[in-house]
């Protein structure tokens, strides 16, 4: 493995993983699935993790057609992924009115759990726009796909624990953090965007 694979792979499943803010995602997981016995919680987090990395999976191997099919430029997403991920990023660190929970009437299946609370609109993009930059190899973009979800999932998994023991202001503190972080990425996103629709807008 050359530096510059090793670079690629750790780059990006850390870019993904702070994406997939698990941290953020904590108690919107653990109030969701409040209701239900341990038996059937386990059941249904480990189901829905995996349909999430089905998704990802299918616009990582399928997404470049889905665009063309659209007719969608990578410029225009790269765009329009950096303000999305940059709205995202501003409620992790600002915070976000939204309910995170509720009572639900039936078993969560896909919505909301695998998407869009995990794997979302933000995490899609990234993985669409980073299979297509110049350097970008299949195996190595697979590879951090599966560093950055094996342990987000498995914290979402472990979303009730979790809670108790970092309890809700720790947690808000993590996420505010996390989504800086994020935010800086989200604007370099969208200037790198600029930059190719714009040759002469970074001279």
């Amino acid at each position: 493995m050359d530096k510059e694979y090793f670079d690629f792979v750790v780059q990006t499943s850390i870019m993904l993983f702070l994406i997939l803010n698990p941290l953020g995602n904590i108690p919107a997981y653990a109030g969701i699935m409040h209701e239900y016995s341990s038996k059937d919680y386990y059941r249904i987090m480990i189901r829905e993790m995996l349909l999430s990395l089905g998704i990802l999976l299918t616009f990582l191997f399928f997404g470049a057609k889905i665009l063309a099919l659209l007719h969608i430029s990578t410029i225009a997403l790269s765009i329009s992924g950096g303000i999305i991920l940059f709205s995202v990023a501003a409620k992790m660190v600002f915070g976000s009115h939204e309910a995170k929970g509720g009572v639900r009437n039936k078993e969560p299946f896909f919505v909301p759990l695998a998407f869009p609370l995990f794997a979302g609109p933000s995490s899609i993009t990234m993985v669409i726009l980073t299979r297509g930059a110049p350097y970008s190899p299949l195996s190595g973009l697979l590879l951090a796909v599966l560093i950055a979800w094996a342990p987000a999932a498995a914290m979402l998994i472990a979303a009730r624990s979790i809670e108790k023991v970092l309890g809700v202001k720790v947690l808000d503190a993590l996420e505010s953090l996390m989504g800086f972080l994020l935010m800086v990425m989200a604007v370099q996103m969208i200037i790198n965007g600029l930059g190719l629709a714009f040759p002469g807008f970074l001279n």
